[in-house]
């Protein structure tokens, strides 16, 4: 069981610190230089629109249920809170361990030029998403690949943005933003579900464009849809797309792709990456560009 410190919130937590991350989110994030990261939820104060207000009302509610709920999770991959502290107003922040071995995959994958190594990570990092999905955790903002260490070494994985996740029956407010494709996949909220509660199936999408987009630095779901523009077929819209990245009768990650666009579940792609990186090679033309071929 995963113990977590309840602490009175107080400014001088913050005294030596040094602010890593302050995105459009909630969230800031601080190296506390002792071996944590600190996660702080931003001030209300700095919210103008009433609907922001709401959702940083609705966020700190469900950051507060994820906290509790830590304490249940018995998963070495996730990097749990140690620490909450608590102002008035609620929630305030909490603090995980710094992660100390491996990379971020955003720092790992684009230096990697076998497509061989790149398909058995990416099978790697399936299997383990398979396993959190089991135990019931979706990663929406999965494709955000610095939210995920790679250590070679020991061949495991750390699973870090504690609050971005969907933990059981919690919220996640966090989602790529390279999943909001006009009439994208994630259109079928009935497959993939919505903020309320998402679906195994986001995580099984996210995984095969994160293989895209550190291998060609594309969005085959954005690059679907310009096929779409132009043939009202999709199988003939998935075929063109792949036939322009070098890959041509490839039935089964055909078949992989276009079942993200039906009713049907989505497979774990850990077999499609093992058996396409195991039959294709990569290399770069002259504008960087990756193309795949036998």
């Amino acid at each position: 069981m995963n113990n977590v410190l309840n602490n009175n919130w107080n400014s001088q937590v913050l005294n030596n610190a040094t602010l890593i991350r302050s995105g459009a989110g909630f969230m800031e994030t601080y190296d506390l230089h002792n071996g944590n990261i600190l996660k702080v939820v931003k001030g209300i104060e700095q919210l103008e629109r009433d609907d922001l207000i709401r959702y940083y009302r609705m966020f700190q509610e469900e950051l507060n249920s994820k906290i509790n709920l830590s304490k249940y999770i018995d998963i070495p991959d996730i990097v749990l809170p140690n620490n909450a502290y608590y102002s008035e107003e609620g929630i305030k922040a909490y603090t995980v361990p710094k992660v100390i071995n491996g990379l971020q995959l955003e720092q790992i994958l684009p230096k990697i030029n076998s497509l061989r190594l790149y398909g058995a990570i990416l099978s790697k990092l399936t299997k383990r998403i398979r396993t959190l999905n089991e135990n019931g955790i979706i990663l929406p903002d999965l494709i955000t690949a610095s939210n995920i260490f790679y250590d070679y070494k020991s061949d495991s994985f750390n699973f870090i943005d504690y609050d971005g996740m969907q933990i059981w029956y919690s919220k996640s407010f966090s989602i790529s933003n390279c999943l909001f494709v006009i009439d994208g996949p994630i259109n079928n909220t009935e497959k993939y579900g919505n903020y309320e509660q998402y679906t195994s199936n986001l995580d099984k999408l996210s995984l095969l464009i994160l293989f895209f987009c550190f291998t060609n630095g594309i969005n085959i779901i954005d690059r679907i849809n310009e096929q779409l523009a132009v043939v009202p077929e999709l199988d003939l819209a998935i075929e063109m797309t792949l036939n322009k990245l070098g890959i041509e009768k490839c039935d089964y990650l055909h078949i992989a792709i276009s079942q993200l666009y039906s009713s049907d579940e989505n497979c774990y792609p850990d077999q499609v990456f093992d058996r396409f990186s195991n039959e294709y090679q990569m290399y770069k033309e002259k504008k960087k560009v990756r193309r795949f071929f036998k």
